[in-house]
Formats: structure tokens, sequence, C-alpha cells
């Protein structure tokens, strides 16, 4: 007979699953210089209690009842999960690049820390809650309820597209697109995933050095560098198009399109000054393949050219 105790939880429980997953990108091991156990607490102690207050259902990797969790579904709930708080405090290299997973699709993320711990990014619009790491009473009350309350936060100031701690918002670059719809191999999906945060990175990186430099000129190297990076993510796409389905293929296509029209518009009078074959070269290129891409956006083109494949075969 079950109990008046066991009918509670079972009700708790079940509420719990009917709530928005908020994942936990946090270290699952002990690094060097934590005593055991330490992460573990954190999460039962404060993160748990803080993400159910704001009205999430938690979930780390290692929640898992199955226990044989593979990469590619802690990447796919990484991206698809509503919200998440990422603990930067050890600078786990999993966690960073799961952080960036996360960034590069621009889904909203609460960052947290120890107290103490020096700062991943100096940037005033990027915001890092501190915990104590000591786990008092006390503190672990108020670090309880601040998490909520910036979680919450954080997820309704995105949902109006404000973007709190968003980099592809900061640097206004457009982010990597998932398919969330239809059926892809595993291995191709992080191929495709991998790629998009590949090219994000570079574009972030290019970005960030473009506001700390005199904007009179660009360098050879660096109008070079962009343009065989845009090339390779012109390829990428074309490529994309084996195993995607078309609308996602169309939408990278077209967010391609939009790098390769800001490219053009921003460096080509430059590379017209510099009188270099290579550079101009690398334009015609450009020009040449995101044309094709252009015929691809043509309504029925990518569909008939297969049918045309198909009745060759």
């Amino acid at each position: 007979m079950t109990s008046k105790n066991e009918k509670i939880k079972e009700v708790l429980e079940k509420e719990i699953i009917e709530e928005e997953e908020c994942f936990v990108i946090m270290p699952i091991s002990d690094p060097d210089g934590y005593k055991t156990g330490h992460f573990k607490m954190v999460y039962d102690d404060i993160f748990k209690k803080a993400i159910i207050d704001a009205g999430f259902k938690p979930y780390r990797a290692d929640d898992s009842k199955s226990g044989n969790m593979i990469q590619i579904d802690i990447v796919k709930r990484i991206i698809e999960a509503p919200m998440a708080i990422c603990d930067l405090s050890s600078k786990n290299p999993n966690v960073l690049f799961e952080l960036g997973i996360r960034q590069a699709f621009d889904k909203p993320v609460l960052l947290v820390q120890e107290v103490g711990n020096g700062r991943i990014f100096d940037i005033n619009t990027i915001n890092t809650y501190e915990y104590k790491k000591e786990c008092i009473y006390s503190e672990v009350l108020n670090d309880q309820r601040e998490i909520s309350s910036m979680l919450k936060a954080t997820y309704e100031s995105h949902s109006k597209g404000v973007g709190i701690n968003s980099l592809i918002r900061l640097i206004n670059i457009s982010p990597a697109v998932y398919n969330t719809t239809g059926k892809v191999d595993s291995d191709e999906m992080l191929k495709v995933i991998f790629s998009e945060i590949s090219g994000l990175k570079n574009e972030f990186s290019r970005n960030r050095r473009s506001l700390n430099m005199n904007k009179h000129s660009y360098s050879y190297v660096e109008i070079e560098d962009e343009a065989r990076s845009l090339l390779q993510s012109i390829k990428n796409v074309d490529d994309s198009k084996k195993y995607l389905p078309i609308d996602i293929y169309k939408k990278n296509a077209e967010l391609i399109l939009s790098r390769c029209e800001k490219f053009l518009n921003k460096y080509e009078n430059e590379a017209r000054n510099l009188g270099s074959t290579q550079i101009n070269n690398l334009f015609a290129d450009i020009r040449l393949e995101s044309m094709g891409l252009q015929i691809d956006l043509i309504p029925n083109y990518v569909i008939q050219n297969e049918l045309e494949i198909d009745d060759d075969i």
C-alpha cells in the first residue's frame, strides 16, 4: 500500500518532469585542488534548489538513468534545453567546450563560479555570479535565492530578444543553425555542429580583433585569412545538402550568403588598393561559389536537381 508521503513524492516528481529543462554545465569528476565530491555537493545543495525554484527541471549529464549517455545525446540536450547554467570555477576544458556549443546556438545561459576565481570573460556585458565555495548554510540559502532570480531574469530577457551573456549578439553575428526536424545520422550531426562552431569561432576572433584595432586599414593577412575561412564555410554548407533536409540547408545557405555580402562590402575597396593577384582571385572564388548557393535558393531548384540525378540513375 502506497504511503501518503510516497504519493506526494510521485506528484512532485511528475510536476518536475513536466517543467522545462535547465541543463547544468559543470565538472562531473573532481579536478585537482578540490576535495572529493565537491562539485556534486554544489550541484545538489545550491544549483538544484535554485533551478527548481526558478521553475525548471535540473539536469546534469550524470543524471541519466541509463548510465551510458553518449556524446551526441549530451550535445543535443545542451542545444535543446530551454535554459542552462554553467559553472566556470575550475576552467574545465569540457565545461568550456559545452559552453561554446550553447553560445554558438545563441541559447540562454547563466554563468556562475566560486568566489576568488579569475574571470574568463573580461567583458562588461558578460555577467558571472560568484557563489561561496565553503557551502555554509546561510550562504547556501543566499546563493540559491540569487541564482534562482538570475536564472529567471536571464531566461525572460532572452525570450524578449535582449540576450544576456550572449557573445553572438554582442559581436552581432548570426548563430549556428540546428536541425530539429527529420532524422540525421549522429556522426553527420556532430560534424555539422562542430563545423558551425569552428566558423563562429573564427568569426568571433576576427570581430574581437577588429574592436581593438585602428580602423584605418586592413592587412593583407587579415583579408586573406577571412577570405579562406569564408570559402571553407561555403564548402561546408554546400557539402551539407547531401544529408541535411532542404529547408535547413537553405537556411544555412542564406546565412553564408549574408556573410559573403558583408565580407565583400567590408574589404572590396581595401583589396583593390592592395593590388594582389592572389587576393583578387580569392574574391573571385567567393563570388563564384556564392552564386552556386544563390542558384540553390531558387524555389524547387535543389529538389528538381535531385530528381534529375535520380532519373539518370
